[in-house]
């Protein structure tokens, strides 16, 4: 028997989370093992896809899911502040990464930077994992145009 539900926001939302996890995680073992940024383009060009990609991810959130979710759960509402100020902070840190990828740093500069990143990052999921997903997952989508 084939399941037909449609998964969850708030499951989806986790599934995209392990992949910023993996990928950092990816990033950091490259700057440990030396590769600092030798080859510099794979290391840089990760490092700036990988920053884009959760500046994007970040966004929509600020714009489109909290908004949403603030008005369907308004007792989220310390929740989501808390989690748009992390997204400030982890904002901060992706700006000195890419200053340091666009440098050509070398290793002793940027995996204390990942680290710190991973650091803020996966705290930061954790608790949007822990205090949001059971919400997404009871909001209905908004109408497809």
């Amino acid at each position: 028997m084939t399941d037909n539900r449609v998964k969850g926001m708030g499951d989806w939302l986790i599934e995209v989370h392990d992949w910023f996890r993996a990928e950092l995680a990816t990033l950091q073992s490259q700057a440990a093992a030396g590769e600092q940024l030798t080859p510099a383009k794979d290391l840089r060009a990760n490092c700036v896809a990988f920053c884009g990609d959760l500046t994007r991810h970040h966004t929509g959130e600020d714009r489109g899911v909290f908004p949403m979710l603030a008005r369907a759960h308004p007792e989220l509402t310390e929740v989501i502040i808390r989690l748009e100020k992390e997204h400030e902070v982890v904002a901060d840190i992706q700006h000195r990464i890419q200053a340091l990828a666009d440098a050509e740093a070398g290793r002793d500069h940027l995996v204390p930077e990942l680290d710190r990143l991973a650091a803020e990052l996966n705290a930061h999921l954790r608790y949007e994992e822990e205090t949001i997903v059971a919400a997404l997952n009871e909001t209905p989508a908004p109408p497809m145009m």
